[in-house]
Parts: C-alpha cells; structure tokens; sequence
C-alpha cells in the first residue's frame, strides 16, 4: 500500500485572496489530502467574515488530512499579525516567509508530497488551465507531483 498524496497549500498574504481561496478549497470532498499552511485564526476569521461554514483540523506531520466537504486541515503557523482582508500589513511579511518555509521543509521531509502556492491553486480556479501556472525552478527541486495532475 502506497501512502497517501498530501499536499501542502499555503494560504499567502493575509489581505489578498488566499485564504478565502482555501476556505472555498474544503467545499467538496477531495480525493487528496490537503494541508493549509497558515495560522488558524486567520482562516477561522476570514470563514466568519464570509459566512462559510468549514471547520478547521489542526494537522502535523503523521496525521491524515481531512478530505471530506466542509472540512479543512491547517497546519498552524504563528506571526500573524493582522487578520484584515484587504488591507496589506507589512508586520505579516515574516508570517507569509514563514509558511512558505513551514510548507517547504515538510515538502523535503516528506510530511507531504508536493507543496503547491496559492498562486497555484488560483490559477487552477480561474481560469481552469494548467498550461498558464508557471512554477518557478526554486520549487521544482522540492515538488514532487505522484501523477495526480
């Protein structure tokens, strides 16, 4: 028996769509698991301020992801500092470079199969096409994509 996809998805600048991208991610069930990097209180009050209905899992490394409707692991990251959408806080850029290495360094320790930016996912849903996410050469060492594209 193989071990399951894990993905780890980080949610970005606090302000910008990230999060609330991420929320909408746990709409419908996934035939992979996903894991948020982000900290929770930010997704619990960005859930709040769109009225979505999505409870949140703590994760860590070992477990298995939530992969049901409505539901959402979150590895928590800690830093930051302003919850407020729309509104940039450069107090959040330690945060934001804190989940991307959180996301990588699972990545390289296995903890999961491949790490996807939330530019990635956002790309896939706008536009629906592949072919326009470029992914830059940095991640490519750590992304490792077991044929589920």
């Amino acid at each position: 028996m193989t071990d399951p996809v894990v993905l780890a998805l980080t949610a970005g600048e606090p302000a910008g769509i990230g999060p609330e991208l991420c929320l909408q991610f746990a709409a419908e069930k996934r035939g992979a698991g996903v894991v948020v990097v982000a900290s929770q209180p930010l997704l619990e009050a960005r859930a709040k301020l769109l009225g979505l209905n999505v409870t949140l899992h703590p994760w860590q490394p070992g477990m298995a992801p939530k992969t049901g409707a409505g539901e959402l692991s979150v590895w928590h990251v800690e830093g930051c500092a302003s919850l407020m959408a729309g509104k940039l806080d450069a107090a959040n850029s330690r945060y934001v470079l804190e989940t991307l290495t959180v996301a990588a360094k699972g990545c390289l320790r296995a903890a999961s199969t491949a790490w996807l930016l939330h530019r990635f996912i956002k790309a896939l849903l706008t536009t629906q096409a592949l072919n326009s996410v470029a992914i830059p050469s940095s991640c490519k060492s750590c992304v490792r994509w077991s044929g589920w594209l």
